[in-house]
C-alpha cells in the first residue's frame, strides 16, 4: 500500500491460542454486528483449509482474502495484505489456533506497530482474545498481552458457550488473570452469551448468516427457536457496543500503550491490580456482564 496520506483503519485480529474456545463463531458474529452497525469490513480469513467464516460471510464483506500464516520464507509476505486491506477499510482478521506467534513475528519483522505509529495515524490494532476460561487459556493470555512490549490492545471475550462453570467469578481470584488485567493494554472484559447446542448445531449444519439463521429456523422450528437467536444477537451486540466504545476511547488517548506494560510471563515485576479495581497506574479496567441467552 502507499502510506502517503494515508490512515489506517481498525484492525480487528480474532484469536486466542487455544483450539476449542469458539473463535470462529465469535468472528463471524463480529461479521454480523459490522452488517448490522453499516460497517464496511474486509474478512481476511487466516484458516485458509478450513475456510469456515469466509464460507458463510466472504459475501456480506466488501471484500475477503484467504492466507496461510506460516514460517515457511515462501509464504512471509501474504500477512501483507492485512495491512494493505486496512489502508481501504476495515479488517477483520479470523486467526485459526497456535498461529498468533507467527503473527507476531511478522508484526516484528516488518516492525508494523511503529509503522502505524509514525506513518498511518496511530496503532489501531485490537486482538479480541476468545477464551474458555481453563488454565491453559489463561497462561496463553498471559503470554498475548505482554508480546510486542504489550503494544497490542486486547479485548478479552470470556465464551459461556464454552464455560465448564457456573460462571466466571473465579478467575477473579486467579494471579495468572488479574496480572493480565492490570496491564494497560487489557483494554475490555466481555462475556459472549451461549446459544442453545440445538440452535448452534441448526447454523453450523446450514452454514446460515445469523439473518439466515433467523429466518429459516422460524419457518422449520417456530418462533421460540428464532426467538432465541434474537435474543442471543440482542445480547452479544449489547457486548460488543460495550468494548468497542471502550476501544475507541482507548485508540484515542496517546501513548497508553508499550513501554509501560509489566515484565512477561517470565519476569517477577508485572503489576498487580489493586482492591478497588484499578491497576497501579490508574487505568481502570472494564468488565461488562451480561445475562446469559435464553434458552
Amino acid at each position: 500500500m502507499s502510506t502517503a496520506g494515508t490512515k489506517i483503519n481498525p484492525i480487528h485480529i480474532v484469536g486466542g491460542e487455544k483450539g476449542g474456545v469458539g473463535k470462529t463463531f465469535i468472528s463471524r458474529a463480529l461479521c454480523h454486528y459490522f452488517n448490522a452497525n453499516g460497517e464496511v469490513y474486509a474478512l481476511i480469513e487466516a484458516d485458509s483449509q478450513i475456510d469456515d467464516v469466509g464460507r458463510i460471510y466472504k459475501n456480506q464483506a466488501a471484500e475477503s482474502h484467504k492466507i496461510t500464516l506460516s514460517d515457511d520464507p515462501k509464504r512471509s509476505t501474504e500477512p501483507d495484505v492485512i495491512l494493505d486491506t486496512a489502508g481501504k477499510t476495515t479488517a477483520l482478521v479470523n486467526l485459526p489456533s497456535n498461529t498468533q506467534a507467527v503473527l507476531d513475528r511478522w508484526m516484528a519483522r516488518t516492525n508494523l506497530l511503529q509503522l502505524m505509529e509514525d506513518r498511518l495515524g496511530g496503532n489501531r490494532l485490537v486482538k479480541w482474545f476468545v477464551s474458555d476460561g481453563c488454565h491453559e487459556s489463561m497462561r496463553q493470555l498471559d503470554q498475548s498481552i505482554f508480546a510486542l512490549d504489550g503494544s497490542i490492545p486486547h479485548i478479552v471475550v470470556l465464551n459461556r458457550g464454552r464455560l465448564h462453570n457456573v460462571n466466571f467469578s473465579y478467575l477473579q481470584s486467579k494471579g495468572l488473570y488479574q496480572r493480565a488485567k492490570a496491564q494497560k493494554n487489557f483494554v475490555a472484559e466481555i462475556e459472549f452469551p451461549a446459544l442453545e447446542n440445538s440452535v448452534q448445531y441448526f447454523i453450523d449444519e446450514n452454514e446460515l448468516t445469523l439473518d439466515a439463521a433467523r429466518e429459516k429456523i422460524a419457518e422449520e422450528q417456530g418462533i421460540l427457536a428464532e426467538q432465541r437467536i434474537v435474543t442471543f444477537v440482542e445480547d452479544f451486540s449489547k457486548a460488543f457496543d460495550s468494548a468497542i466504545a471502550r476501544l475507541e476511547e482507548f485508540w484515542d488517548t496517546p501513548n497508553i500503550v508499550g513501554s509501560g506494560a509489566g515484565e512477561s510471563s517470565d519476569g517477577n515485576d508485572a503489576s498487580q491490580e489493586s482492591e478497588d479495581g484499578n491497576s497501579p497506574d490508574g487505568h481502570r479496567n472494564t468488565k461488562v456482564e451480561m445475562a446469559e441467552a435464553q434458552s
